[in-house]
């Protein structure tokens, strides 16, 4: 992949569907595919793969990133990020704590499940 380059990866394409159930309810399999998905673009050469398209810049095979727009429904609550998108995960370490990349509940309050 040419420096700067910057691509999309579908999980559905590439995981199973347990894998991916799994994958879109917990942030810390989020992270850990991330990592997965860097040393991927690593090996091809860098770029950034995953999410949001952003700027391009001189990138070197190490300086790879990785986005992911996650949305989850929590206990009966509406539809919201589940990672922060803004956050390149590719540079967060597994033992990091969660809460510097996982988005707070915006509705603290969980709905009665009918």
């Amino acid at each position: 992949m040419p420096s700067g380059a910057s691509y999309r990866v579908v999980p559905e394409r590439e995981l199973t569907r347990l894998q991916y159930q799994m994958l879109s309810t917990q942030p810390d399999l989020i992270l850990q595919y991330a990592h997965h998905l860097a040393a991927q673009a690593r090996a091809r050469g860098g770029g950034q793969a995953h999410g949001q398209q952003h700027e391009p810049s001189a990138t070197r095979q190490a300086e790879v990133q990785v986005f992911a727009r996650s949305w989850a429904a929590l206990n009966g609550r509406p539809s919201q990020a589940l990672v922060d998108p803004t956050v390149d995960l590719a540079r967060v370490s597994r033992f990091t704590r969660a809460h510097h990349y996982v988005v707070p509940l915006a509705d603290k309050t969980p709905r009665a499940v009918d």
